[in-house]
């Protein structure tokens, strides 16, 4: 059996479990309602309230216990496929597997790098995104989120052909984040080459003042849902979890992602979608 425990927000929870299945189906979600982010104390909704998925530990006694700090701490540990052994899988990166053949350096020659498969998107081995989705797809939001938003979608897009999605996360709490990870520039100038006639976007911001700005240069070809709280304020509201859902499974259904560099709820869009959009990387550069 594994725990996946990962205190940090709704995605990094999410791939922290994905990652935890990879490793053993038999998996338990240690779903704290209570933790801290970025120093400031956090109370999250139950799992239960946010998914369908059973979650409940077995009771087996186990002989030892291996915890999972990094992705490479799987090749390092060992164990993973030992019944016996009571695995711990903390990380919010996607574990790799010894038999998965992947360089640790796949990502780039550091090895402080945390990530070995992260943010890859289509460059993602193929056979790793077809295991991966999987498991994806596996995780289930509650049925009463997802009508939400597919009443959303029919009612305001209707039709995915022609829809471009962008999450722009522009670091709003974090002023040193902001000016390495994000340039609006290079969001809009990405926009403009998918702005033909019967093309759309759907926007998704961590700060209302962006879809105004897109409001202003794309006028009525922006579509956002409209949040009732503000995420930065109320992150951890049930409320605050159901419009990220919401925001989450639309991110999934154009042809083409525009997604923010380094951000996990891009990321979780596109593999929850089965890996169907084209992922175009922008942060202060637009990655090819």
């Amino acid at each position: 059996m594994i725990i996946s425990h990962n205190n940090s927000g709704l995605c990094n929870r999410i791939k922290s479990w994905a990652s935890s299945v990879r490793i053993d189906e038999e998996c338990y979600v240690n779903w704290e309602t209570f933790t801290r982010v970025r120093c400031e104390n956090i109370t999250y909704p139950s799992f239960e309230s946010l998914f369908e998925n059973k979650n409940s530990t077995i009771d087996q006694k186990f002989t030892s216990s291996v915890s999972y700090n990094r992705p490479d701490h799987v090749f390092e540990k060992g164990k993973h496929r030992d019944k016996s052994v009571l695995k711990y899988y903390n990380s919010p990166y996607l574990a790799v597997l010894p038999e998965d053949n992947i360089n640790r350096c796949f990502i780039k020659n550091n090895f402080t790098e945390k990530g070995i498969i992260d943010h890859q998107y289509q460059k993602t081995p193929q056979h790793l995104i077809k295991t991966y989705s999987k498991i994806f797809d596996k995780i289930k939001f509650k049925r009463s989120i997802i009508d939400q938003a597919d009443k959303f979608f029919d009612e305001k897009i209707k039709n995915a052909d022609n829809l471009v999605t962008v999450h722009v996360r522009s670091f709003c709490d974090s002023l040193d984040r902001k000016q390495m990870w994000f340039d609006i520039n290079n969001f809009i100038r990405e926009m403009k080459k998918h702005d033909s006639i019967d093309n759309i976007f759907y926007v998704s911001a961590d700060d209302d003042e962006l879809i105004s700005l897109f409001k202003d240069e794309f006028g009525d070809k922006i579509i956002f849902y409209p949040k009732e709280v503000d995420p930065n304020i109320d992150m951890g509201s049930y409320k605050s979890q159901v419009e990220a859902i919401i925001d989450l499974t639309i991110l999934g259904r154009g042809s083409t992602m525009l997604a923010t560099e380094t951000s996990t709820f891009s990321e979780v869009a596109w593999w929850m979608s089965k890996s169907k959009p084209n992922v175009k990387k922008i942060g202060n550069i637009i990655y090819e």
